[in-house]
């Protein structure tokens, strides 16, 4: 039996800007609010601060380093953090969403819901993320869970499944 394992890393450079800035206002910050700056500019920096806490928690997933599919398991591995691991005949369906963006653009969601919890990537920003769609897919025929395509209102576009 031919082994399938593929590992789909993030795209170099998508979100190398965003992180660059945010980390300059993180570390102005600091330095400022370490310093006896004025109250407006230390109230200023906070709230800059406060907002770049906000962008890591909705980009969350830029921790992740990437992903790796197997015969047996889909293994999401993190820069920051415990990586996750789900074995397929423990995948209950896997959902692909358009969602929209900050900008007014697209992007796709991958979500696997295991059996106690479910993991959630931004697909769209993975090098070769079609080939990843077509491995679920085949993978998906082999033990039977559903691969669900939703479009951005949440209609259902399409699914597989081996039944």
């Amino acid at each position: 039996m031919q082994l399938r394992e593929k590992i789909f890393k993030y795209r170099a450079g998508e979100r190398v800007g965003e992180l660059l800035t945010m980390c300059g206002i993180v570390m102005l910050s600091v330095f400022v609010l370490d310093t006896g700056a004025p109250g407006g500019v230390k109230i200023v920096l906070t709230v800059i601060f406060s907002c770049f806490l906000l962008f890591m928690l909705h980009f969350s997933y830029i921790l992740n380093d990437h992903l790796r599919v197997s015969d047996e398991q889909i293994t999401f591995h993190r820069r920051i953090g415990t990586s996750r691991i789900i074995a397929f005949p423990d995948v209950r369906r896997i959902v692909i969403r358009e969602t929209p963006n900050a900008f007014g653009s697209t992007h796709f969601a991958l979500t696997v819901f295991g059996p106690e919890n479910y993991v959630r990537i931004i697909a769209s920003d993975l090098e070769h993320y079609d080939e990843l769609v077509d491995l679920l897919e085949l993978e998906a025929s082999i033990y039977g869970f559903k691969v669900i395509y939703q479009g951005i209102n949440g209609e259902i576009l399409g699914n597989s499944s081996s039944s």
